[in-house]
């Protein structure tokens, strides 16, 4: 009993460096499987999960809109968000694995395309810079921070009502929207619904291509250098292990 109490004494005394460190993220609160679902899992959850448990750093996953994620982040009640693109709304918020004043695509953890879907026939043109023949704002899932940072450098106008790219599927099929954006992995699946097939279609060219990368808050990483760097090179190492091997043997 003695031996007890002087075991929970010196733990309650160890300093906060000797105890181990949480890192509590939040996750975007609609699925996109096969990437990321609310609960942490698909590919993206896999890998920070793996990553952090190699960097020796406890994890807590949660989901929230994404709107709601940048609040928390920016209130410090998060510490990052395990899917964020390099993008102007982000990088105010959150620190990337840089290389060369550049994030690290070998440290990303997910590459994604975002496509530009209209009505079957619809005419609309997408150049890779512009939309033409377009009469309404662009349809955009509520809180898609990538595609709007994008839709606002080309000066496009949106429509972010929609929560998420069926809702924008529907206002397509009855006539309430010209284009909509999503990930093609997201598009695909809904193509393939009875109420969609033959109706809505990608246009030929992809509006984005992006990489996305356990982002940190930067908060987290002024206070953690070492361990931000260490979860990032876990990334690296468990996505790309040949490349991790052949950079072992050079040492």
């Amino acid at each position: 009993m003695v031996w007890s109490r002087c075991c929970l004494c010196a733990a309650l005394l160890l300093p906060a460096h000797a105890q181990a460190l949480k890192l509590r993220l939040c996750v975007d609160a609609r699925p996109h499987p096969p990437f990321l679902t609310p609960d942490g899992g698909g590919s993206v959850g896999a890998l920070v999960k793996a990553a952090a448990a190699e960097a020796g750093v406890g994890l807590e996953l949660y989901h929230a809109p994404v709107t709601r994620c940048r609040e928390e982040i920016r209130a410090g009640l998060a510490d990052g968000y395990p899917s964020a693109s390099y993008t102007p709304t982000w990088r105010e918020l959150l620190d990337y694995p840089m290389k060369k004043g550049r994030p690290d695509p070998g440290r990303a953890v997910l590459f994604v395309r975002v496509l530009a879907y209209q009505r079957s026939g619809g005419g609309v043109g997408w150049d890779g810079r512009h939309f033409s023949k377009l009469s309404t704002p662009v349809l955009v899932s509520y809180g898609s921070v990538m595609i709007g940072d994008r839709l606002a450098a080309i000066r496009q106008p949106s429509d972010a009502t929609g929560k998420n790219l069926e809702v924008n599927f529907t206002k397509l099929a009855a006539g309430r929207g010209d284009v909509a954006l999503g990930w093609e992995n997201d598009g695909q699946a809904l193509l393939e619904k009875l109420e969609f097939a033959g109706k809505v279609e990608p246009l030929a060219l992809p509006f984005a291509e992006e990489m996305f990368y356990l982002g940190l808050s930067k908060r987290f990483v002024q206070a953690n250098p070492a361990a931000a760097e260490q979860l990032w090179a876990a990334i690296g190492r468990i996505k790309n292990p040949a490349s991790a091997a052949d950079a072992a043997k050079t040492r």
